[in-house]
């Protein structure tokens, strides 16, 4: 069981390396074992405008033509700024690489405009983005780097996770069995639980604080996972400041409910892009202190 965040921080308006650098100090700080970058220089859809593809429009990413793999994937934004990460690490703690997956990546950037494709249902779309993220997510578990697919729009039911599975059953089984793929569903997964848990990845980043997400602690009360899943847990607010006790009393709750065995990280329910920028260290401090508590009564 480790602690981590699940991607973006508030952006600073500084230099990205001293931007980034500062994300970092802070989740070290805080006792965060497996770091990300904070999306210091995008948000979570523009990142991938150097996909072939994909173009900046009026209204963020749009669909320019077919999307094709990009030539280096080494070049890719978020490959790039990893190796501002890893230098602060110093062995200590892990890195991880936060990208967008198909069905999130292919329908808001279908909905800023599209060409090449028939509408936004059509499963090409789909499929040419899982498989121009495959030598990306390939790239980051190249470096040693654990790997979250985000993917939103699953809960949402923008489409079907099948499109996700072509990227999850392209990785190297090695990388999935040692658990440094996971997969980040926010909201409420109820509609998509089975089909989540069908999917060829073993653990599943799901928030359990949220409004829109309460519902999901009933979801694991009725529905057992299936063997060899385990969960990324989302047992403190992102937005609002709780307290810890409050943290620690939920986590413990996760915990009867599905085994402690069964926990392979713990982190805030969602990204810090939306936080009150001095909300985000009170938060990772009470969840320090919850998670502390947490590991002392086991």
């Amino acid at each position: 069981m480790e602690r981590t965040t699940i991607g973006s921080f508030p952006r600073a308006e500084k230099p990205l390396e001293e931007a980034v650098a500062e994300v970092i100090d802070l989740q070290l700080r805080h006792g965060i074992e497996v770091i990300t970058d904070g999306e210091q220089r995008a948000d979570m859809i523009t990142y991938f405008e150097q996909v072939p593809g994909l173009a900046r429009g009026g209204r963020g990413l749009r669909v320019s033509e077919k999307i094709r793999p990009m030539d280096d994937p080494g070049s890719f934004y978020k490959i790039v700024d990893y190796a501002l990460v890893r230098p602060q690490l110093g062995g200590r703690v892990k890195g991880k690489i936060t990208i967008t997956g198909p069905v999130t990546l292919g329908m808001t950037a279908a909905m800023g405009g599209i060409t090449g494709y028939s509408n936004v249902r059509d499963p090409s779309l789909y499929e040419d983005c899982a498989d121009a993220l495959i030598p990306l997510a390939e790239k980051a578990l190249d470096l040693g780097a654990h790997l979250q697919i985000d993917e939103p729009g699953l809960s949402a039911k923008f489409e079907s996770p099948k499109y996700t599975e072509r990227l999850f059953s392209a990785l190297p089984d090695k990388a999935i069995d040692e658990g440094r793929v996971s997969l980040h569903v926010c909201g409420s997964v109820g509609r998509v639980f089975d089909e989540l848990m069908s999917l060829s990845v073993n653990v599943f980043s799901f928030g359990f604080s949220r409004a829109q997400e309460s519902k999901n602690m009933g979801l694991i009360a009725e529905k057992s996972l299936r063997e060899g899943k385990r969960l990324g847990v989302g047992f403190i607010s992102n937005t609002m400041l709780e307290t810890a006790d409050t943290a620690q009393a939920r986590l413990e709750k996760i915990a009867r409910i599905i085994g402690v065995k069964n926990i392979a990280y713990i982190n805030p329910d969602c990204g810090f892009a939306p936080t009150t920028p001095n909300l985000v260290e009170p938060i990772l401090r009470n969840m320090k202190e919850a998670s502390d508590g947490f590991l002392r009564s086991l």
